[in-house]
């Protein structure tokens, strides 16, 4: 089934470099459909498990060279082993499985649910241009039957109805030559076209069992509020913010106030000892700086970013923290152009940047956002502390945070829920998030636009 004269890499080379792109290094992999163990050393897995079928032969293996790496050959459609695993990749094997929902079922039972399910596949589907499938005939039995032949849709169906949720779709080029060999435009535009790509092209999809948190009643959340010169916020925001989960953590980074913004956070720890309330004071610079600041000190299992402006009611840190709870997403986005905004609530400047620069986020990562530079999201620690730790290029350019955590919940497959949240005019102090002139707002964009810019070669041209 698989070209052995590959080598040492993927069957598909746009299909290896996706797998490197978006796998941590030391997560646990199985790999269904392994072509050869050494696929499996390249994402350099903490734990790997490589299945081939018995009619792929099995490939020479140097246990000494890759000792985290098991490799079997038997029926991948009946294969099961008792651990489970951060991502199974599903490679160019659904053909031949005769009951594919029964084995995404089974693989529920080796997933929990952080799992990823990476799916290679042909998105030939059913077209007028594609051969009409030769039967083969059934070892065990004699009988001849038709590999599977179905579209990306089809499969969509199988993953609902085996307990699934989609997050990803992407198309990439099978045909090898130079002008594919490497990113660029015309293999991006090439690998789109609907009809002179249609015999030639693979397709990725990314799904995630769709169910809540595990030990929901045991999770903890921790707000971290970005403030600087907020003196007039700080006892609303610590009476507003409501109990969420286990327990709740209140963190204040405190970004050079010239204020007694300091004064009154340890006013608000002593008049309410029975809230855990901490106050972090800022080194570095910007709003990025901070919220990573508070990020990394935060104890919480579910991380919760609000700033101290009460532009938007801390009471709506609820609706992001059940959007999670109940299993809608794991990065939570709050958006603030649902409902109808406040008048002078937003600079008409900054309006139309937040709804462009959303716009074209979405056009790059193929997820729908409304809302980029809203201060209201909500992540896991587990997967903050993923994204941080497997930096992409342009975090350091990012001056507001927002687009860091974007497009790391994007690169590691996340499932992205926006929550509808109100805003209204400043009461006290003065916006920061933009700058304090015209120039300010543009030197932002046009850093935003470098980002966008590096964004789109890493998701869109590999």
């Amino acid at each position: 089934m698989h070209d052995k004269t590959a080598g040492n890499d993927f069957p598909e080379k746009g299909f290896g470099e996706y797998c490197r792109f978006v796998i941590p290094q030391q997560s646990r992999i199985l790999m269904l459909g392994c072509p050869h163990p050494d696929s499996l050393k390249r994402l350099s897995p903490s734990v790997g498990v490589g299945v081939a079928s018995a009619s792929a032969g099995k490939c020479g293996i140097d246990d000494e060279s890759a000792p985290v790496v098991t490799y079997h050959v038997e029926d991948i459609e009946t294969f099961f082993i008792a651990q489970s695993f951060d991502y199974i990749i599903i490679n160019s094997i659904l053909p031949d499985i005769s009951d594919v929902q029964r084995f995404l079922g089974r693989l529920l039972e080796m997933s929990t649910p952080g799992t990823r399910l990476i799916i290679n596949s042909d998105d030939s589907g059913r077209g007028f241009l594609v051969k009409k499938p030769q039967p083969r005939t059934n070892a065990g039995t004699g009988s001849e039957t038709c590999p599977n032949r179905f579209s990306r849709r089809d499969l969509e169906i199988f993953l609902a109805a085996s307990g699934y949720e989609v997050i990803a779709r992407r198309n990439y080029l099978l045909s090898p030559g130079p002008v594919y060999s490497r990113p660029s435009i015309i293999r991006w535009l090439v690998a789109r076209l609907p009809v002179a790509s249609r015999s030639r092209r693979g397709c990725l999809t990314v799904a995630r069992p769709h169910r809540p948190p595990e030990n929901r009643q045991e999770i903890s959340t921790s707000v971290v509020i970005t403030c600087r010169d907020e003196e007039g916020n700080i006892e609303a925001l610590v009476e507003r913010i409501p109990s969420l989960g286990e327990k709740t953590e209140i963190i204040f980074v405190e970004g050079h106030s010239v204020d007694k913004t300091t004064d009154k956070i340890v006013e608000m720890m002593r008049k309410y000892p029975e809230k855990d309330i901490k106050i972090f004071h800022q080194t570095g610079k910007g709003q990025g700086d901070a919220f990573r600041l508070g990020c990394d000190r935060a104890r919480g299992d579910f991380l919760i970013w609000l700033e101290a402006d009460l532009t938007t009611p801390p009471e709506e840190a609820r609706l992001i923290w059940e959007a999670y709870i109940n299993g809608h997403g794991e990065y939570i986005n709050g958006t603030r152009f649902i409902y109808p905004m406040a008048p002078k609530a937003m600079p008409l400047l900054n309006n139309l940047g937040n709804r462009f620069f959303s716009l074209l986020l979405s056009l790059i990562t193929g997820r729908r956002l409304t809302d980029t530079l809203c201060g209201f999201k909500g992540i896991t620690r587990a997967h903050y502390l993923n994204i941080v730790r497997n930096p992409s290029r342009f975090d350091a350019l990012d001056p507001f945070g927002d687009f860091q955590l974007i497009l790391g919940a994007v690169k590691f497959n996340l499932a992205i829920a926006e929550v509808p949240v109100h805003y209204h005019p400043r009461t006290y102090g003065e916006p920061k998030s933009y700058g304090r002139s015209r120039w300010g707002l543009l030197r932002h964009a046009r850093i935003l636009l470098k980002i966008c810019r590096l964004a789109f070669i890493d998701f869109r041209l590999r």
